[in-house]
């Protein structure tokens, strides 16, 4: 089993990198981050505007795509490779986006606190700082990811086979997503054949029990930074 703490060595590293050139939206995280569940049933959920853009035009969600996916998994995704001939769904599994939003969620209230204090030379007690929410190397805990943040996932890949099947959340946003990439890099679409249909009809099986676990714990042995 690969060890869970590789994900929370991530530190948002590709959002510090991009921040320092300018090149983060100054809305970020916005819908990509996970909100409160009013009905208390479960810890976060999906922003309900997340994939919900109309004509496609949301900088947070094009941002999230474009570098904080690429950055999971990319010896799989080739992004750099596909992002102007295949969707979205195509390029990144289910786990892969859940992973994404799961990542922020635990540590970009740390980033951003980090970066707040940079320049300051207050010394910040243990008591003082962030801390991740479920998968933090300095808790010094050695199970990785808690039980809360592996439930969090389950959920997450859920609720994004649903979005990936909506007729506004799915096939459409990630055609005018493409649409926009394609005019950003001066080539043309080739268009392939869609095969998110497909994977979906299997996916919803695959998220439960050992599977998921399997699943976030592989995940954690495949980030690398931008």
């Amino acid at each position: 089993m690969l060890t869970n703490l590789v994900a929370c060595k991530y530190n948002c590293t590709v959002v510090a990198v991009d921040c320092e050139k300018g090149g983060v939206p100054g809305s970020f995280p916005g819908t990509i981050g996970l909100v409160t569940d009013p009905t208390g049933e479960s810890q976060a959920i999906i922003s309900p505007g997340y994939r919900q853009y109309g004509n496609g035009d949301n900088k947070e969600f094009y941002y999230f795509v474009h570098r904080i996916l690429p950055a999971i998994n990319p010896g799989s995704n080739n992004f750099r490779q596909r992002k102007t001939t295949d969707l979205i769904s195509d390029i990144f599994t289910v786990t892969d986006e859940a992973f994404g939003l799961i990542l922020l969620h635990n540590e970009y209230h740390v980033w951003e606190d980090q970066q707040g204090r940079k320049g300051s030379n207050k010394t910040i007690t243990n008591v003082e700082k962030k801390r991740k929410r479920y998968c933090d190397a300095k808790s010094g805990s050695r199970e990785g990811w808690m039980r809360e943040g592996k439930e969090l996932f389950t959920e997450l890949c859920l609720r994004i086979v649903e979005l990936r099947k909506g007729p506004e959340t799915g096939v459409r946003l990630e055609e005018m997503i493409r649409e926009k990439i394609v005019k950003e890099s001066g080539s043309s679409i080739e268009v392939k054949p869609n095969s998110t249909t497909n994977q979906t009809k299997k996916v919803k099986e695959t998220y439960k029990g050992d599977d998921v676990m399997i699943a976030l714990y592989t995940k954690c042995g495949e980030i690398e930074s931008i």
